[in-house]
């Protein structure tokens, strides 16, 4: 049983982590996962469908509860081998009932003090969440221990019609967490200064729900028309991301999805940790400054200082920098080490020159 109520991104790089080991065992096992909304439900159905496997969605808030009361009661009747807890935001409560369910194997995010309760605990790695969660696998059963190096990151993979280029933007985000977009007047920036600098060559499209993008007659949009995306379902934004040349987005699902469809990502990082949040890709290309107080998301932290001073500074510039060298398929620069900051407050000293400024422009008009 594994408990995966976490948004679309946890969600994906959870399959991610345990898809090799469900691929190797060959219906020995059923796997019952209980997530959050359907959303969630589709992608791991997408995923995970073909081998034994169960999801359940447990919804929010009332229904969440109704829902734990009863796997309380079908755990004692039918206990399972093992029960893995690997994102509880709502601790203690959440451990609680996670220590509840009858079995003989819980596997929790470390948390001090509850030792007695839970032997196997997985402490935090500050390694890519991937890795992390794959870490609950091998604790559950040392047979898989084989796989604690996690799956290979996804490979690009090109759209079948290359010309003209479809760059889609999406700078939504869930409701919970605004202080990860990056400003929306920036990305019409970079659409507009794409569009006019490389007529014929680029597309823009804009990806989000209704309530993330705009009216089309909004001043925001500088006069021009860009193509509106806005799925009412997950296989329509994965269809739209198919076409996709280069998928720009904060840290947000949507640049998770892309990586799982092999498209590159032009992340714009501020709060959160691409080392350990990012996209699971090779084709990883991030735009970030090194503030003194970035990156601070972390387990206590999640809503942001309310001044997020990390994404309001990122140019227009750096990101269409990195657009260009995504389209042109040229190396991401490559983070060694990035630790998450005890920090509460913003700052604006920087520690590092992280102002990453990607070189596409210097041989943008010898590679057209």
């Amino acid at each position: 049983m594994v408990f995966a109520h976490h948004g679309l991104g946890d969600v994906i790089m959870l399959v991610a982590a345990i898809e090799s080991v469900v691929q190797r065992e060959h219906g020995h096992r059923c796997f019952r996962f209980l997530v959050k909304s359907p959303l969630e439900a589709d992608y791991m159905q997408q995923r995970l469908g073909e081998f034994n496997s169960e999801f359940v969605c447990i919804g929010t808030g009332l229904r969440r509860v109704l829902a734990t009361m009863r796997l309380l009661w079908e755990s004692w009747l039918q206990p399972p081998e093992f029960v893995l807890g690997l994102h509880l935001t709502n601790a203690p409560v959440s451990l609680l009932l996670i220590r509840l369910i009858r079995s003989k194997c819980h596997v929790v995010p470390y948390r001090a003090g509850w030792r007695f309760l839970f032997p196997r605990m997985v402490a935090p790695t500050y390694e890519h969440k991937v890795i992390y969660y794959t870490r609950f696998l091998t604790a559950a059963d040392k047979k898989w221990s084989e796989f604690a190096a996690g799956p290979n990151p996804t490979a690009r993979i090109r759209p079948q019609s290359t010309r003209p280029h479809l760059v889609i933007m999406a700078p939504g985000s869930g409701e919970r967490e605004k202080f990860k977009r990056w400003p929306l007047e920036r990305y019409v920036d970079v659409a507009v200064q794409l569009t006019e600098e490389h007529p014929g060559w680029l597309q823009i499209a804009f990806l989000g729900l209704p309530s993330e993008l705009p009216s089309r007659n909004s001043p925001i949009w500088r006069g021009k028309f860009f193509e509106q995306i806005v799925p009412r379902r997950l296989v329509e934004s994965q269809a739209a991301i198919a076409r996709a040349s280069v998928v720009v987005c904060g840290c947000t699902g949507t640049g998770h999805l892309a990586a799982a469809q092999g498209r590159p990502v032009v992340g714009i990082y501020g709060p959160t940790n691409p080392l350990e949040t990012g996209p699971w890709s090779k084709h990883l290309y991030y735009v970030r400054r090194g503030y003194a107080c970035s990156p601070c998301y972390r387990y206590g932290f999640t809503r942001g200082c309310a001044q997020p001073i990390c994404m309001s500074s990122i140019p227009a510039s750096e990101v269409k920098q990195a657009i260009l060298s995504a389209l042109l398929d040229m190396p991401p620069v490559r983070l060694i080490t990035l630790r998450t900051k005890e920090v509460f407050e913003p700052s604006t000293d920087i520690i590092s020159a992280e102002s990453y400024t990607y070189t596409a422009a210097q041989t943008t008009n010898e590679r057209l």
